[in-house]
């Protein structure tokens, strides 16, 4: 099964800090502090 990735809304995306995207980074870091709900949950899909 193929999963195609969600389309999150814009004003749920910032930057934590001014520097340039590492595309060689090996993980992208998710501090969830509220919505811990599994579903309909931005950054836990996919």
């Amino acid at each position: 099964m193929s999963r195609s990735p969600a389309t999150v809304p814009s004003e749920r995306i910032r930057a934590a800090n001014d520097r340039e995207i590492n595309p060689d980074g090996a993980y992208v870091l998710y501090w969830m502090i509220a919505a811990r709900r599994a579903h309909w949950n931005y950054g836990l899909q996919q």
